[in-house]
């Protein structure tokens, strides 16, 4: 558990997105009438964001939020409420338990917000009945009583609440964040912002930030309607098939960790910069697809590429060269086999287009993180 007290920058604040600002006053309301509330939403929707922005205002009017921010699911039961040692008869205090005492003894009124982010679980928060209720009490196993003082709530981060029954859900206030209130969009110019001067998009100045950001809407929309919803042109279709299900935000940032990697090396121009953008979106964006979906999306890319590239094959084939601003295909950064000295059976490696191009791609996450 951690104490963090969080401000908002000017910067932070900037653009303002009605649907989050909603969701952000929503909050506060029910905070007025509630002691125990649930977040949910999927991830990467900003409900964390929607809690420390609304901490950060009350900030702005004097009042300190004092926040602790845990996951109950990754905790022990009897660490995370504490247990009673069978063998000495000893109590051992829990986490929440330690928590609890804490904001019930402190001497000041300032909001204090305990955070219990992850999914539910009938281990742990069928055990909360008694403080989400009006009594606010928490019982221990050793018969200790903890009450939930006025200015002390807990907002509970979850996706669903499949697994909580009737009278935990009767207990508590819910808020819903739904994906589409915050998107990916503001992720993306957030980073354009925070590389180019830390500014608003309208003060950016830089030739290379004005260009991806150009790409990004030239690209990324479309690719992301058409991989995960089959939406081409307004028109509805079959969607892209993914090996693994991704995001369109996990995507989006995928796509920035890329371009961090390799935006640092000297580009030739305009035609380097969209080269590189198109590699780090097949590898981000349409990374996860299965092998009878790339060539769709290669195609799909293709026609929405201002330049002509002479790619030789699909863009999953090729590597673009930053130093040289040229595709070159994975084949030819293939090496020899070399034998090893002394030959041992278990230490032979065959290089092969697929094994160049994947460790490549982990060495620049690796150098990246």
């Amino acid at each position: 558990a951690t104490t963090e007290i969080y401000t908002l920058s000017l910067h932070d604040a900037l653009p303002i997105y009605d649907n989050c600002l909603l969701k952000i006053v929503q909050l506060d309301e029910l905070m007025s009438i509630r002691h125990s509330i649930f977040l949910m939403g999927p991830s990467g929707t900003g409900k964390s964001e929607c809690w420390k922005n609304l901490a950060g205002a009350r900030i702005k009017q004097g009042d300190k939020a004092t926040i602790r921010d845990l996951d109950p699911k990754a905790i022990l039961t009897t660490d995370f409420y504490g247990y009673v040692n069978l063998a000495t008869r000893e109590w051992k205090d829990g986490i929440f338990s330690c928590l609890m005492r804490e904001f019930a003894n402190a001497p000041d009124t300032n909001s204090k917000w305990i955070i219990l982010d992850g999914d539910l679980d009938a281990n742990w928060i069928e055990n909360m009945n008694s403080v989400m209720d009006d009594n606010k009490l928490l019982t221990l196993p050793n018969g200790e009583r903890i009450r939930l003082v006025d200015h002390v709530k807990m907002i509970c981060e979850v996706f669903d609440l499949q697994y909580a029954s009737p009278a935990t859900i009767s207990r508590c206030g819910m808020v819903w964040v739904d994906p589409k209130d915050l998107g990916y969009r503001p992720y993306y110019e957030k980073w354009i912002r925070e590389r180019y001067g830390n500014t608003t998009l309208d003060e950016v100045d830089s030739e290379q930030g004005l260009q991806l950001l150009e790409l990004f809407d030239r690209f990324v929309p479309c690719s992301i309607d058409y991989i995960l919803l089959g939406l081409v042109d307004g028109e509805m279709g079959e969607k892209l098939t993914q090996c693994v299900p991704v995001t369109n935000l996990n995507g989006v940032r995928q796509l920035c960790s890329f371009l961090d990697a390799y935006l640092d090396v000297d580009l030739g121009g305009a035609n380097a910069i969209e080269g590189l953008f198109v590699f780090s979106l097949m590898w981000s964006v349409g990374g996860q697809l299965v092998e009878s979906s790339k060539p769709k999306y290669d195609m799909f890319v293709k026609k929405n590429c201002a330049y002509d590239v002479g790619v030789a094959g699909t863009y999953y084939n090729n590597y673009f060269d930053v130093e040289m601003s040229s595709w070159t295909p994975w084949s030819e950064r293939v090496g020899d086999y070399v034998e090893p000295q002394p030959f041992n059976f278990y230490e032979v490696f065959v290089p092969t287009t697929d094994s160049e191009l994947y460790a490549d791609i982990l060495k620049i996450g690796r150098a990246h993180v």
